[in-house]
C-alpha cells in the first residue's frame, strides 16, 4: 500500500497541542502559529513525537501554513 498523507491528515493532529496538520515536502507541519512543530516522515512512517519535531520559524511556517488555518483567524 502506498503512502497517503491526506488519508492520515483525516486522524492525526498535533501531539504537542492538538491542532490540524498539514502535508508539507515529507513532513507534517502544526497548523498553530504558537507552536510551529514539524513532524518528519521516515521510511513512509510519520515520527509523530513532540521530542523529534522541529520548530520552524515563523518565516518558514507561514509559507508553509497559510494564515487562514491557524486558530481559526481569518481578519488578515
Amino acid at each position: 500500500m502506498a503512502f497517503d498523507p491526506d488519508a492520515l491528515l483525516d486522524v492525526l493532529v498535533c501531539p504537542g497541542c492538538k491542532s490540524k496538520l498539514v502535508y508539507h515536502e515529507d513532513s507534517f507541519v502544526c497548523t498553530d502559529a504558537g507552536c510551529r512543530l514539524s513532524y518528519e516522515v521516515r521510511d513512509e512512517i510519520p515520527v509523530m513525537l513532540v521530542d523529534d519535531a522541529t520548530v520552524l520559524s515563523e518565516a518558514d511556517w507561514s509559507g508553509i501554513v497559510s494564515p487562514e488555518s491557524s486558530n481559526g483567524d481569518s481578519s488578515s
